[in-house]
């Protein structure tokens, strides 16, 4: 398995316990829940269901299509991408909900950024995976600069 892919598998499973925790501490302290329900959701969610579908689609789909992954670099931005989203989501939540979930709240810009890196990410991941089954090739901008510049690379990724 490629070094990006396995990242998404292994994030996935640290959030699987970091949510796994949550949730357990939600259910010994039912005062909290308001709190860190959200949190607990994404990272769920996104964190261990999204993150295990990334890392296992980047690595399985291109095979069955009989290609590589289209470009690693666009995987390793979406990787970046999805985590920094997640835990702006994660802890946006939280401290939303301690400022009440107030309109103007300094917390309700992050978890939109948050958001917003999120949607990023998916769509870097439409894009690597439909352009790796389709068998494109990159354009010059994705080029590593020697390629770029008419040197043969053999294989890039």
């Amino acid at each position: 398995m490629d070094r990006f892919p396995r990242m998404f598998v292994l994030s996935s499973l640290f959030y699987l316990l970091v949510g796994g925790a949550i949730g357990t501490w939600m259910m010994h302290n039912p005062d909290i829940r308001g709190w860190y329900r959200f949190s607990h959701l994404h990272l769920m969610v996104l964190g261990f269901i999204g993150m295990m579908i990334f890392g296992v689609g980047y690595h399985v789909l291109p095979r069955f299509a009989g290609n590589a992954v289209w470009s690693v670099k666009m995987g390793w931005v979406h990787w970046v991408c999805a985590n920094v989203g997640l835990w702006g989501m994660a802890g946006g939540w939280v401290l939303h909900a301690r400022d009440g979930f107030a309109a103007g709240s300094p917390w309700g810009r992050v978890l939109t950024s948050a958001a917003d890196l999120q949607y990023l990410g998916m769509w870097l991941f439409v894009v690597n995976i439909s352009m790796s089954i389709r068998h494109r090739p990159k354009p010059a901008w994705l080029q590593p600069v020697a390629a770029a510049a008419g040197q043969s690379q053999g294989v890039t990724r």
